[in-house]
């Protein structure tokens, strides 16, 4: 989607899924990349823990409380609203690095995904754990119950 800018014309992708009578509609949380809470609660203010929807690919950045290659895997983040990329880490063996594992798992470079960040301590400001992987892509699934 095209729309009007502060300087230019912005592009956005529109996700679209069914409703709970099937009628396919556009996902305005993936749409807007929403985040909760804000990226500068988080990045800022030293929000503990954040709900980020983001892109990801491998990465090799090991320091601080994550400079045992043995125990984490790395990857970098990135998002259109953060000027800089950040590092997210899932400790080896876990269920986070299992299904962050399964986003290459057939060779992608890079990656959508809906995760909550954990504010790890005597990290970087731009190092967090990676505490869950909520979704594959922007767009969360249903809670059992049609509950939101």
């Amino acid at each position: 989607v095209v729309f009007k800018g502060h300087e230019k014309p912005a592009e956005r992708v529109a996700l679209l899924t069914p409703d709970p009578g099937g009628v396919w509609q556009m996902d305005f949380d993936a749409f807007a990349r929403t985040v909760s809470p804000s990226w500068k609660e988080l990045l800022q203010n030293g929000a503990e823990l954040a709900r980020v929807r983001v892109i990801v690919g491998k990465d090799f950045y090991y320091n601080g409380p994550f400079r045992d290659e043995s125990r984490w895997t790395c990857y970098r983040i990135v998002s259109p609203e953060v000027e800089e990329a950040l590092y997210g880490y899932c400790r080896v063996g876990t269920p986070e690095a299992d299904a962050m594992k399964r986003l290459f798992s057939e060779g992608e470079g890079t990656s959508r995904v809906t995760m909550e960040l954990r504010r790890a301590k005597d990290a970087e400001w731009r190092q967090f754990e990676i505490s869950r992987v909520l979704a594959k892509d922007w767009i969360l699934p249903e809670p059992a119950g049609g509950d939101s």
